[in-house]
């Protein structure tokens, strides 16, 4: 047997590429910031009703675009529906999220030098391709990610999150 889902997908044609580059990684920040909030709802109340309604979301930053999914059973459909439109069409952008957000992108970051398999994907890609911004990683770098600013952010969301720019 099987249950009957019901999944959404929004692809948005912005990733890692648009980053400025003195703001890498906004891309990533600004994807991970859209279930942190939005105009109407906390962070908390958001996830709470997600949680209540068995949803799942992802958010995925490639170097061409955003992948935004969720899913849930079907019965729960229309509430899912509210809750995704609120999260792409109104996020909050907290100063305290955005904070927090940054504070853990910085900490995946700082384990990555741990890691040899990153490290040397790092090198490939800036050889590979030079000075192309596919030579960057999605993540960032420390020094920009700890620079970016909510009204940076805000500007990136405004700029690439447009219903022209997207497909449902």
């Amino acid at each position: 047997h099987s249950l009957p889902y019901f999944t959404m997908k929004l692809l948005v044609k912005a990733g890692s590429n648009e980053d400025p580059l003195t703001y890498s990684g906004l891309g990533t920040v600004v994807g991970e910031l859209l279930d942190k909030g939005t105009s109407h709802q906390t962070a908390l109340a958001l996830a709470d009703q997600m949680g209540q309604i068995g949803s799942s979301l992802s958010v995925d930053v490639t170097n061409d675009f955003t992948l935004i999914s969720a899913t849930t059973l079907s019965q729960h459909q229309e509430k899912l529906t509210q809750l995704f439109s609120a999260m792409v069409t109104e996020p909050s952008f907290a100063e305290s999220e955005v904070t927090r957000v940054k504070k853990q992108l910085l900490s995946v970051l700082q384990k990555s030098v741990d890691n040899p398999s990153d490290l040397a994907e790092v090198a490939y890609n800036a050889y590979l391709y030079g000075t192309h911004p596919y030579a960057r990683r999605t993540l960032g770098r420390k020094r920009d990610v700890q620079n970016l600013r909510r009204k940076s952010i805000i500007k990136y969301y405004l700029t690439y999150y447009r219903p022209n720019n997207a497909q449902l």
